[in-house]
């Protein structure tokens, strides 16, 4: 008799501990670290908004080795979600535009980095006659 009043005894506190558990695991996110983005927009050098354009980040630490990808709307704009923290490469891969080398753009915690790119006609590039254009 005396081992079933210990087990009555023991019963009332699963439920504070289950809540407890619970609470705990809601608790978590709070602590990560916090998720970045990065907002931007691809325009032409007149100024248009330039949709369908790839673009992919690359992070320039080891640590991540597969690319982050998205395309331009047909607003010209892009947007990342839920990077880490780091400095990022800014790679644009198109068979009419170019855009300067080496962009990177550094993304804080918890922030939205904000990028404007414009991006120059191979057809317009200096040498170019509009038909095979040859890239270094």
């Amino acid at each position: 008799m005396m081992g079933n009043k210990t087990r009555k005894d023991r019963s009332p506190l699963i439920p504070f501990l289950v809540v407890g558990v619970v609470i705990g695991l809601l608790c978590l996110p709070a602590f990560a670290s916090p998720q970045a983005q990065l907002h931007g927009i691809l325009r032409d050098e007149a100024g248009h908004p330039v949709p369908g354009i790839l673009v992919t980040l690359l992070a320039r630490s080891s640590d991540q080795v597969l690319p982050i990808l998205t395309r331009s709307n047909e607003l010209g704009r892009i947007i990342f979600k839920n990077l880490e923290s780091g400095s990022y490469w800014v790679l644009v891969k198109s068979a009419q535009y170019v855009t300067q080398k080496d962009l990177t753009v550094r993304i804080l915690p918890g922030r939205t980095a904000a990028l404007t790119l414009v991006l120059q006609s191979i057809f317009g590039l200096a040498g170019s006659d509009g038909r095979n254009v040859k890239l270094k």
